[in-house]
């Protein structure tokens, strides 16, 4: 007898009927947009009552606008703060008032701002990130779609397309819902206690329409240069073999375009696994067995936003994210040539100092606009959060997984040679 299976949308492997009825009864949240929703197998059900108003987390995070499914109007709410952001941006583009009566009838309206929208590789991110799109699109803003992308892919258009913001819409989680982040030029972050917390008082002073005529949308590719920026990077680092987990769409499709220009080799093991926090000792397990197995010289594991990177040594095993911060510092200090190289870290993680000759280490806040911040006003070459995330200024500071592995593998190939010797 056959067994019906069931596949859940974006997810890569399949279900039994007896997951795909609990899941229904658990309200699941990618049950409201599958296909398969409507086979209950009998079990009657009964009619879902209508949800009452809840409170699951607060709607502004440290580093996002986010706000649960659960929660009527959940949708609405957050594209009212796309609305917000549209009306902030239009206070940066104000009108130039005519001189004369000539120069009046020669007046235009004023070019609404560039704004680049991406999204993650979830179901529920790419059909809320055509609302984000309209949204914005509606209040004047010129908005560039780059598609499904990586995070530090949407890091670099701002300042490639030479955009005033970029917004990276979000969606999935456990219980699901939907929400968007914004960075600036130079990778800085809109955070909470900074110009994020300028949106939230816009929006509670009520956003308005800043312009009676929508902006334009247009697409754009932004793999092919952000590829050939990230090659000059990766073309230094030394010929190695890396087990991979946590690739996604996304960021294979850049690295199918490098994997043929670079000497450092990368070995997807699973790409069912994603990265939302620190790895789990099952993912770790799976990735060291891969490593021994086709003995290789470490694995990696991405995140799930192409920024976040724990890395497993053949021989030390996981690296913490202290060593792994000292390796990457003496390798940008061997590039740099300086005697000094700055790292600046975050004060939760409560470092004294690293054990690299000439590195000096400072303090920031715990927020990601504060770490760029504290990266520009000391010029410092690194920095992290602690969290798997690290900012290498090469000249800019940049939040990528891969850029930061490129100078990881400098640093592990020279750490062998010394200790072979």
């Amino acid at each position: 007898m056959s067994v019906r299976t069931y596949q859940c949308p974006g997810d890569a492997h399949l279900i039994s009927r007896s997951v795909h009825l609990a899941r229904l009864a658990a309200d699941y949240c990618q049950c409201r947009i599958c296909p398969h929703r409507d086979d209950l197998g009998g079990i009657g059900l009964p009619p879902r009552p209508e949800r009452i108003e809840v409170s699951l987390g607060p709607v502004v995070e440290r580093e996002r606008i986010f706000r649960s499914l659960r929660n009527p109007g959940a949708e609405r709410e957050v594209l009212g703060y796309c609305e917000a952001l549209a009306a902030l941006l239009w206070q940066d583009t104000p009108w130039e008032l005519p001189l004369n009566e000539w120069d009046a009838a020669e007046t235009r309206i004023p070019s609404g701002p560039a704004v680049c929208v991406a999204w993650s590789d979830s179901e529920t991110a790419r059909s809320f990130a055509s609302e984000v799109v309209r949204a914005l699109s509606r209040n004047g803003c010129r908005v560039v779609s780059l598609g499904s992308q990586s995070r530090p892919a949407l890091d670099f258009a701002v300042d490639h397309l030479d955009c005033v913001v970029g917004v990276w819409v979000e969606g999935g989680g456990s219980p699901a819902g939907v929400g968007f982040r914004v960075v600036g030029p130079g990778s800085t972050a809109w955070s909470a206690g900074g110009r994020l917390e300028s949106l939230v008082q816009q929006k509670r002073a009520g956003a308005g329409r800043p312009s009676r005529s929508a902006g334009t949308v247009r697409t754009f590719d932004i793999v092919p240069s952000y590829r050939e920026g990230l090659a000059r990077h990766l073309a230094a680092a030394p010929a190695m073999d890396i087990a991979v987990s946590g690739f996604g769409d996304a960021t294979a499709r850049i690295w199918n375009g490098l994997e043929e220009r670079v000497a450092c080799q990368l070995r997807p093991v699973d790409q069912a696994w994603r990265c939302e926090a620190a790895p789990s000792a099952g993912q770790l397990r799976d990735l060291q067995e891969s490593v021994i197995r086709q003995r290789l010289h470490g694995g990696m594991l991405l995140g799930a936003d192409g920024r976040q990177i724990w890395f497993l040594d053949r021989r030390e095993g996981l690296l913490t994210d202290r060593s792994l911060a000292e390796r990457v510092a003496a390798a940008l200090r061997e590039e740099m040539a300086e005697r000094e190289v700055r790292v600046v870290a975050t004060e939760d993680l409560m470092w004294t100092g690293l054990n690299v000759p000439g590195a000096r280490l400072l303090a920031c806040g715990p927020s990601e606009e504060e770490l760029v911040a504290a990266m520009h006003r000391h010029k410092a070459a690194l920095g992290c959060d602690g969290s798997g995330r690290y900012w290498i200024a090469r000249p800019t500071p940049r939040c990528d997984g891969l850029l930061t592995l490129a100078y990881l593998a400098r640093a592990l190939v020279g750490y062998e040679v010394r200790t072979a010797a």
